[in-house]
């Protein structure tokens, strides 16, 4: 069974894993137990995200959500956003656009096919995809089988969780592979 590359991490850990290693995150030094990170920090931490001129697609049902967030993105991170409104045009995206070095996937996305979907059917011809997902329902079924299947979802609104997106994308430690 292909295990998702782990990208939503638990606190304390900063480490992505890199292409043909495994899939463990590794803990961080220091990090683990300490409060929020002062805002001098995350703008550090931000601008070491900037430089790695990432490119995200980022699939949401939520227009209004959808926009605002890839907004931010691009204005906080200085991120490269692609958006997709589900599941199937995340498909289809991946197999014109490829590379992202990040797919966000909300959870639910109905009518069309959920998140988990959306990451079973890219798996099968982007195995190496980093894939983040996220809900602002943690108590859904999916959210269940998102954590089955290794994932750490992220809470919405993702403003609420920028340490979490500092760490998946390597602001707040070395060089990712």
């Amino acid at each position: 069974m292909l295990r998702p590359r782990h990208l939503i991490l638990p606190q304390g850990f900063t480490e992505l894993p890199r292409s043909g290693g495994t899939n463990s995150p590794q803990p961080s030094k220091g990090r683990k137990g300490r409060g929020r990170r002062s805002q001098s920090e995350l703008e550090e931490m931000k601008e070491s995200v900037r430089s790695k001129n990432y490119r995200i697609l980022f699939v949401d049902d939520d227009k209004p959500f959808r926009e605002a967030t890839a907004r931010w993105l691009r204005l906080d991170f200085g991120l490269d956003v692609v958006e997709a409104e589900s599941g199937r045009e995340a498909l289809r995206k991946v197999e014109q656009d490829d590379p992202y070095d990040f797919i966000f996937l909300d959870l639910m996305m109905p009518p069309g096919i959920d998140g988990v979907e959306t990451y079973l059917n890219l798996r099968n011809f982007k195995p190496t995809a980093r894939v983040v997902m996220m809900s602002a329902y943690s108590d859904s079924e999916l959210w269940n089988r998102a954590v089955d299947l290794g994932f750490k979802p992220l809470h919405k609104p993702l403003t609420e969780v920028t340490d979490s997106l500092i760490e998946i994308f390597g602001g707040s430690g070395g060089e990712q592979g």
